[in-house]
């Protein structure tokens, strides 16, 4: 079973954390393999697979194989019940080496890709008032 990506949102929107952690917005764990799109060259030439550790409204957290340097700018891309992925610019904030080759990366959302969000559904047009001859049809079949 997957959780639909509204569902997700409202969950993670509704997470209270850990009341010791004073964090604004708190995490909730997640793991996930992610592709995420470097603005400016390391040394990979691409996308980067990562995986995620934990995510929020404001950030996320992921583990990669890569030292990203602090202030990188990257896409990531969210996958989404409705097949279109939601693409972030995000900002890295932190890199801490848990070995040479394993680094822990804490990410801020910075912009949303406008052309990733669902569009507004259309309301439906109100419907026409009956022509004359059609509430004379009604008020005969209710009248007598």
């Amino acid at each position: 079973m997957e959780l639909s990506a509204e569902l997700f949102q409202s969950t993670v929107k509704s997470l209270k954390g850990d009341p010791v952690e004073k964090r604004a917005h708190p995490r909730a764990p997640a793991r996930f393999k992610l592709h995420i799109i470097p603005l400016q060259h390391i040394g990979t030439g691409g996308m980067i697979d990562v995986w995620t550790r934990d995510i929020s409204r404001a950030g996320l957290g992921v583990t990669s194989s890569i030292n990203f340097p602090v202030g990188m700018r990257f896409i990531v891309k969210l996958p989404r019940s409705i097949g279109i992925d939601l693409c972030l610019l995000c900002t890295v904030k932190s890199c801490l080496a848990q070995s040479k080759t394993h680094f822990v990366i804490g990410a801020s959302f910075v912009e949303v890709d406008i052309a990733t969000l669902p569009k507004p559904t259309p309301k439906a047009p109100p419907k026409p008032m009956p022509v004359q001859s059609e509430v004379e049809r009604i008020s005969q079949v209710i009248l007598g």
